[in-house]
């Protein structure tokens, strides 16, 4: 008798911790579901993108009674990188408790990554670029994702094949380098003077630059009017 006892105890004992573990899986699945909810809703990315890694939390048993659970997040956090959410648990509209939930959100996105490397002031093209599946929590405000936005741009700085294209590294080209051969341009007495001059420093549009005459070798401050034209600051 005492065998049989003992091995009833024993399955009771398997049944009670097999329920507790069916019913903590749904609290877990539950609570996963919400972080994911809430920090797309933050983010703007689809699921897809996020991937969420949880800390060891600790779920005192009265809160695997709820039948309700939701998530916060801090309001000061862009809910990327490491960041601690908080759960809230009810039960019929009763408020039990809520506890702190580590975790740490990567996003991940199809952005433009360099298929050679890049020296300074090398210019971008099409065939220079490719598309691919990447993590960019610590570059998600720099990626670019658009590979027609880097029409008539050139590398601001060395990048190395298989790097992600950050904006920060990338540059429009100018419409005057240093040591191009540029038109200079004035009116002296009602009439249009041209003359050869360098340029001395890279120069956008209506950036003033340094650039030596020919005429008379000497250095002056001239404005960039367009595409190798500059016109005397004077």
């Amino acid at each position: 008798m005492r065998s049989s006892s003992s091995l009833f105890v024993f399955v009771v004992v398997l049944v009670l911790l097999g329920t507790a573990r069916a019913d903590a899986a749904p609290l877990e699945d539950r609570l996963q579901s919400k972080l994911q909810s809430a920090v797309c809703e933050r983010t703007g990315y689809a699921p897809a993108n996020i991937v969420i890694k949880r800390h060891r939390t600790r779920i005192a048993p009265k809160y695997r009674a709820a039948d309700n659970v939701t998530v916060s997040l801090p309001d000061y956090d862009d809910a990327i990188g490491p960041i601690t959410a908080r759960a809230h648990f009810r039960k019929n509209g009763k408020t039990l408790g809520s506890v702190p939930v580590p975790i740490r959100v990567d996003l991940f996105d199809s952005v433009l990554v360099t298929t050679r490397k890049l020296k300074r002031h090398d210019i971008i093209g099409l065939g220079d670029v490719t598309r691919d599946w990447q993590e960019i929590t610590r570059y998600v405000k720099w990626v670019m994702t658009d590979p027609d936005s880097l029409d008539n741009c050139r590398a601001a700085r060395t990048i190395n094949a298989g790097s992600l294209v950050d904006r920060r590294w990338v540059e429009t080209i100018p419409l005057v380098q240093r040591g191009d051969r540029v038109t200079l341009e004035y009116e002296s007495g009602g009439v249009r003077v041209t003359a050869n001059a360098t340029a001395m420093e890279d120069g956008y549009r209506q950036q003033t630059i340094r650039v030596k005459t020919e005429y008379a070798n000497r250095l002056i401050d001239a404005i960039v009017t367009g595409d190798g034209t500059v016109a005397p600051t004077y």
